[in-house]
């Protein structure tokens, strides 16, 4: 504990005489995914499950308002649909390293930003609950722990002193990994 509080002193000292910031977030997310069932149709009635996520970044601003920012953070993920007239409910958690880079245009308070890169993460939880049945998904083969994508990053971050500020931001993460196995195809 007392290495770690020892590296954020010195990344908070670094921050605050290079202006560049150590940030944490704490967001709301909401996702969809599409899924198609074993007759390959897809599920209308899927839609998004709000869930929290929260993590830590560090943001480098260069001289010429480019922004370079790295982030590691938690989010849970998930769906809900209806199954046989019972909730079906998928939760996905992951821990995900973001990369990303952009602008922002330097005005006293607040700095409008966008920002794109790319994001890499590890599931290490997932479960499925059917009506009051609970299904852990992570002990069997049919889903991939790893899972990448491209972010999409807008905001506005207000600075109210030499220190302390705080942003808002949307983010728009699409998943280009697949994250359900393929089942092989029954041989006759």
């Amino acid at each position: 504990m007392r290495n770690i509080f020892l590296l954020m002193s010195v990344l908070f000292s670094f921050c605050v005489s290079a202006q560049n910031e150590v940030f944490i977030n704490s967001s709301q997310s909401y996702s969809w995914f599409k899924y198609q069932d074993s007759n390959n149709l897809d599920d209308d009635e899927m839609e998004s499950n709000i869930k929290q996520g929260y993590g830590l970044g560090y943001t480098i601003n260069l001289p010429s308002d480019v922004v370079i920012r790295s982030e590691i953070g938690f989010a849970n993920l998930g769906a809900r649909s209806s199954f046989n007239d019972k909730l079906l409910e998928w939760n996905l958690n992951y821990i995900n390293f973001n990369f990303t880079g952009g602008y922002c245009l330097k005005l006293p308070v607040f700095q409008p930003y966008v920002l794109a890169g790319l994001q890499l993460g590890y599931m290490y939880k997932a479960n499925q609950i059917i009506g009051d049945e609970y299904y852990n998904l992570k002990k069997t083969d049919k889903f991939n722990s790893l899972d990448y994508g491209v972010n999409l990053v807008y905001g506005l971050n207000g600075q109210f002193s030499k220190n302390i500020g705080l942003f808002f931001e949307m983010r728009n993460t699409f998943g280009l990994a697949q994250i359900e196995n393929k089942l092989e195809e029954n041989k006759q």
